[in-house]
């Protein structure tokens, strides 16, 4: 079962779920199966270098070991000066506060790493007041995207289309402007015509 999302917007609660959307929601997918001649499905399994060993498919993970040697349980992440990075709270840890808006032309310059569809029985209003605001002044809302409690958390953004939510995540990349002498031009009437001989 999904986790339930509370978002408020002018203090209204919209409860609801993400839906992960994928290009093979919008594309359609082709599965293709290993199996041996009675039909049975074979699963996938790493090998180790030397081939000694079989790894099943969700046995690989991976954790920390201390100056000793041994398994740690709690880490703490720290940047490059060996301080404590703050973490953003879960999105699921209590209501989160829509007020923050983009503007159209900033959605764009964002790297968007994952689609959803947001899921409510109450989604009516929370989806008349993005439409209006996309049509009145070419802005989307946005919020702090977390799953968990993290240091990297991402953007969230709300954009009406058709009878859906969609839920966008990830960062604005600010774009790079150059200068004009960083610019190259290309210029056709420069380009020299291919000599042929003529026999």
């Amino acid at each position: 079962m999904p986790r339930k999302l509370t978002l408020q917007l002018e203090g209204k609660d919209i409860v609801g779920s993400l839906k992960a959307l994928s290009r093979d929601d919008v594309y359609g997918k082709i599965i293709i199966e290993r199996r041996d001649n009675d039909g049975n499905i074979f699963k996938n399994a790493y090998l180790s270098s030397d081939g000694t060993h079989v790894v099943p498919s969700g046995g690989m993970g991976s954790s920390y070991l201390n100056e000793d040697g041994f398994y740690t349980k709690e880490t703490i992440v720290v940047g490059e000066d060996g301080k404590e990075l703050p973490k953003t709270k879960s999105m699921y840890s209590g209501p989160v506060n829509i007020e923050s808006t983009i503007n159209l032309l900033d959605y764009f310059c964002y790297d968007v790493e994952r689609l959803y569809v947001l899921e409510s029985e109450n989604l009516q209003d929370l989806k008349i007041a993005c439409e209006k605001l996309l049509e009145e002044q070419d802005k989307l809302y946005k919020f702090t995207y977390a799953y968990y409690d993290t240091v990297d958390p991402k953007d969230a953004i709300l954009i009406p289309k058709d009878d859906v939510l969609l839920v966008a995540i990830g960062e604005y990349i600010a774009p790079v402007m150059l200068k004009p002498q960083e610019i190259l031009y290309y210029d056709e009437e420069e380009e020299e015509e291919p000599e042929f001989d003529v026999w």
